[in-house]
């Protein structure tokens, strides 16, 4: 390809993708309906681009489950480039076109990809736009899960990248595999990170051919790759190290061998590579991997015909690790990787690893169209993919669970017969013509296929998320005068039935409950711990039995409003908490469990506060003076200012959940902000009058920004000299 040819490829694929996305995710039922889009991602990032039009960094969100950090949040993806297209387009545009041009980016990686193969043009084409229509990316996209689907799109070209490194190992190359990696876990989700990083591994190894010298030519790739990690590593710290403190502060519960295990591919998910969903929701989104029948007998005949090329022994390998750490716990395999592969401990739902055989068995059928490859290794190939599809029909109709129809066995192995005619046919075609049309007929039956997959999944995975009772919900609020002109979010209980949990977001007032992958633990304990109830095995939100306590089941957070459950209505609380108090007496606990255990028991922790601290400092042992005084007399994201009066010094207890990061100044004197009662954040105050103000400022972005810099101007001064040398070389 020449210089000239790039921008129109380019075009092309930005064509292809706007195209596809249009017919595949714009059409009813649209990707606008996604639970995780409209309960996550949209509250999310509508907050982000309010936070950046007003010249404001997200730090902090004080409207979801109390309080939380919000660009420390991985998922927010704040940092990610196409979003900003939130920032200057009405969300469900920005949406669409972020969506298409992640599209795009698959086409235009499977070319780019092509080309490195010697793969046809057209088969480069046909591949792009299948990876895009495959039911392994659009139910993932329509679920919602938009992090996870753009995720998922950078894998062809890191494909590529990788095989270029592993090639030759230059500053330019090792630059722009460490760009689109960082760019891929910059997207939101870092478990699609770390099985690229894995897969990718996995095959350059693999591609090894024999002799020293293949030994040396591989170990020289790996390293140039594990650099190139490394590199997108710290070109991801500004995001990454925050998050790995919210991770070290969040409720996610240490891993064991069962746990990591968990919900690994059955039999019974398996069969989805040889059978569409159907719109029954046979198959959960996270386990759903069909991309045709084409692509599964032909990739794995051009796998196994072309066996003795060293790209297709590295797609093999790649495909072995999907499919041992795709199954989990269900073999004992996943020990050895739970052992010895580091993140695989980590990370919960190995099914997705299984992506790794889809990319593989994708670029295998290229690798079939491409070659053609003759006699009985293609005949055999193609037998093998068909005994595999037999195979996995049967156990699809063996291992269906009692609530899922299976599909007819018969209907589906006569559309084998049909796509593996269609295979035969193009491989054994000679003449211009003849290939021309082979080419025809099976670009025809794979459109066939996977297009009249589409529309069933799209319908499986379409929820009601209702969203009609929050603006009624701030129309009360407001009616009852709970938006002060201080900017204090009102703090209110209600249920996911009337409102999502992330809707404060958009709306202004501040839930007690949430929707996130991480949540804060001792936010998280509080909730559940203090009502005796058991949280959830799934911790990206609280259990729904403390909505049956009542619309306040808590008397520590200010809550203000809240849902009856009872009559399903919203009723305001006419004495709340207070949202801030003095504390002129402490007592000192262990840990923060200790602290929810004597809350719950019945200490008055607004009289005697309950600190963790050792050494902290010692206050009076009588109880709070009747004449100290709070008030929060302004509030923001980042920054509250809160007046104080109290007769003898005290600890100002103000009930917003504590993070590293806050600090306070009490008439601009630096004084210490530490955890008050499980959760709050608490500021020793002198006696008298005092003005405290509390800021958040993430202790890792600065370093993070700093790391980012530092790696690339050096990636960018080892391009640049490569580049210069090989210019050089060149004119010589």
């Amino acid at each position: 390809m020449t210089r000239a040819d790039a921008p129109r490829e380019l075009a092309g694929a930005a064509l292809a993708g706007s195209a596809l996305t249009a017919l595949v995710h714009l059409t009813p039922p649209s990707l606008f309906g996604g639970l995780d889009w409209l309960q996550l991602h949209l509250p999310a990032r509508q907050f982000m681009a309010s936070a950046l039009r007003d010249g404001r960094l997200p730090l902090w969100n004080p409207h979801v489950a109390l309080g939380r950090p919000f660009l420390a949040d991985i998922e927010t993806a704040v940092f990610y480039p196409p979003n900003l297209a939130f920032v200057v387009l009405e969300p469900s545009l920005a949406h669409a076109l972020v969506v298409a041009t992640h599209a795009a980016l698959a086409v235009w990686g499977m070319l780019r990809l092509g080309r490195h193969l010697r793969l046809d043009a057209w088969v480069s084409w046909l591949l792009g736009c299948v990876f895009v229509a495959s039911e392994a990316l659009v139910s993932r996209v329509q679920s919602g899960q938009t992090h996870y689907g753009h995720a998922i799109t950078y894998l062809p070209l890191l494909l590529y990248l990788a095989a270029r490194v592993g090639d030759r190992v230059t500053g330019p190359r090792v630059l722009a595999l460490a760009g689109a990696l960082a760019l891929q876990l910059l997207s939101g989700h870092p478990q699609i990170a770390w099985l690229s990083w894995l897969g990718l591994g996995v095959f350059l190894i693999g591609r090894t051919h024999g002799g020293l010298s293949g030994l040396r030519e591989t170990a020289r790739g790996v390293a140039g790759f594990a650099l190139a990690v490394a590199a997108a590593l710290c070109l991801a710290a500004p995001t990454l190290l925050p998050f790995l403190e919210l991770v070290g502060q969040g409720n996610r519960a240490a891993h064991t061998l069962e746990s990591a295990g968990a919900q690994g591919m059955s039999p019974f998910y398996w069969s989805s590579l040889a059978v569409p969903d159907g719109g029954a929701r046979a198959f959960y989104w996270e386990f759903n991997l069909y991309t045709g029948l084409a692509v599964l007998v032909g990739g794995i005949a051009g796998l196994a015909a072309l066996r003795n090329e060293r790209e297709a022994r590295g797609l093999v390998a790649m495909a072995v690790v999907g499919v041992a750490l795709g199954c989990g716990g269900q073999t004992p395999l996943f020990a050895l990787f739970y052992h010895l592969v580091p993140g695989a401990s980590v990370f919960r739902l190995p099914a997705r690893a299984a992506l790794l055989v889809v990319l593989a068995l994708i670029v295998g059928l290229g690798l079939l169209l491409a070659r053609r490859p003759r006699g009985r290794g293609a005949a055999a190939g193609l037998a093998l993919g068909a005994l595999v599809a037999v195979a996995l029909v049967g156990a699809h109709r063996a291992f269906a669970p009692a609530t899922v129809t299976a599909v007819a066995g018969w209907p589906r192995l006569a559309w084998l017969v049909v796509t593996l005619g269609a295979l035969a046919f193009f491989v054994r075609a000679r003449s211009a013509r003849g290939r021309a049309v082979a080419s025809s007929v099976l670009a025809a039956v794979i459109a066939a296929d996977v297009g009249t997959a589409i529309p069933a999944v799209k319908v499986a995975w379409q929820f009601e998320v209702r969203q009609q009772g929050e603006q009624p919900i701030y129309d009360a609020l407001r009616h009852w005068g709970l938006f002060g002109d201080r900017g204090v979010p009102p703090r209110v209980l209600i249920p996911p039935e009337l409102a999502r949990e992330n809707s404060g977001s958009v709306y202004g007032w501040s839930s007690a409950a949430g929707y996130q992958a991480v949540s804060l633990a001792r936010v998280w304990r509080y909730l559940h711990d203090s009502l005796d109830v058991a949280p959830p095995a799934e911790t990206t939100f609280p259990s729904p039995l403390i909505h049956a306590h009542g619309p306040f089941p808590w008397d520590s957070m200010n809550l203000v409003a809240g849902v009856d459950p009872k009559t399903n209505r919203l009723v305001a609380r006419r004495d709340p908490d207070p949202r801030s108090y003095v504390a002129t007496a402490v007592r000192q606990v262990e840990s923060a469990s200790k602290a929810i255990h004597l809350m719950k028991t019945g200490h008055d922790f607004r009289r005697v506060a309950l600190v963790e601290k050792k050494g902290a400092r010692t206050l009076s042992a009588a109880p709070a003076s009747a004449t100290s005084r709070s008030e929060i007399t302004s509030f923001a994201a980042e920054r509250i200012t809160v007046r104080t009066t109290s007769p003898e010094p005290g600890l100002l207890v103000v009930a917003e959940p504590w993070f590293p990061g806050w600090e306070a100044r009490v008439d601009g004197t630096p004084a210490g902000c530490e955890p008050a009662n499980a959760w709050m954040r608490g500021v020793p105050v002198p006696a008298g009058s005092h003005e405290v103000v509390l800021t958040y400022r993430s202790r890792w972005l600065a370093p993070g920004a700093a790391a980012s810099a530092l790696t690339l101007l050096g990636l960018g001064l080892w391009a640049r000299r490569d580049t210069r040398r090989d210019t050089g070389d060149a004119r010589a």
